[in-house]
């Protein structure tokens, strides 16, 4: 009923050999597929921080104008005259003299 055919008992050595070949092929192009699309995360990262630290240098070379204009006393009273204020007058000045308990 069985009989031992040593033709077969090769195809299967063969089949298992190059099916584990095959296979160690797979894994070995997932991985790289897998590492390149970590690499192109990595750059599409990088180019969002990039971008963004140029904004905020831009932001900041805003705010260091800003801070230095408002330095000139000439534009802060212009400032402080569109807004409705005005020098301080003598009348304006209240002074409070605490008497000493000695």
């Amino acid at each position: 009923m069985f009989r031992y055919r040593p033709d077969i008992e090769a195809e299967n050595g063969f089949f298992v050999k190059y099916s584990l070949f095959v296979m160690i092929m797979i894994i070995l192009v997932v991985v790289y597929v897998w590492q390149n699309v970590e690499v192109l995360k990595m750059k599409i990262a990088y180019a969002d921080a990039v971008e963004k630290q140029k904004r905020i240098i831009v932001s900041n070379d805003y705010l260091v104008y800003e801070i230095e204009k408002l330095k000139r006393i000439d534009l802060v009273e212009a400032i402080a005259v569109e807004n409705g204020l005005t020098e301080v007058q003598y009348d304006d000045v209240v002074v409070i003299r605490k008497e000493s308990s000695e």
